[in-house]
């Protein structure tokens, strides 16, 4: 009988436990990324490992319910690659923003850009949604 309440009581807290990890995992993206402006690239086709979070880690206002890497959380991991030590939460926007409504309003340092991008051969959505995936 003690034994069986122990179990029980082992298994509850298991349980619980289970509960106060976080719902999702971080997950870390790889990726070939290449942006290019007026038929010449400004960010030449490379791999970058995109993360979960990274524009919030920047200042960027993301949706609540999105748990995933976004095409966003990917164009803040092309300027920090392309500005390095220059491109920092403080000075993130003055290269790179987003509306609320998650369309693109500068681009590598320009205003007003006209972006259009595809994820595994399809056109993107709003880039604070657009999910990129292994």
């Amino acid at each position: 009988m003690i034994k069986r309440k122990i179990a029980s009581l082992f298994l509850g807290i298991t349980m619980l436990c289970g509960m106060i990890v976080p719902v999702h995992a971080h997950t870390d993206i790889n990726m070939t990324f290449a942006a290019q402006k007026d038929g010449a690239f400004i960010f030449v086709p490379q791999n970058v490992t995109v993360a979960d979070g990274i524009a919030e880690s920047f200042g960027y206002s993301m949706p609540q319910n999105v748990d995933y890497p976004t095409f966003f959380d990917a164009l803040v991991e092309v300027h920090k690659e392309k500005y390095g030590a220059d491109f920092t939460k403080e000075t993130a926007k003055n290269y790179l923003d987003i509306s609320e409504s998650g369309w693109i309003t500068k681009a590598f340092y320009n205003e007003n850009p006209a972006v259009g991008y595809y994820i595994n051969a399809a056109m993107g959505d709003t880039a604070n949604i657009a999910k990129i995936a292994n």
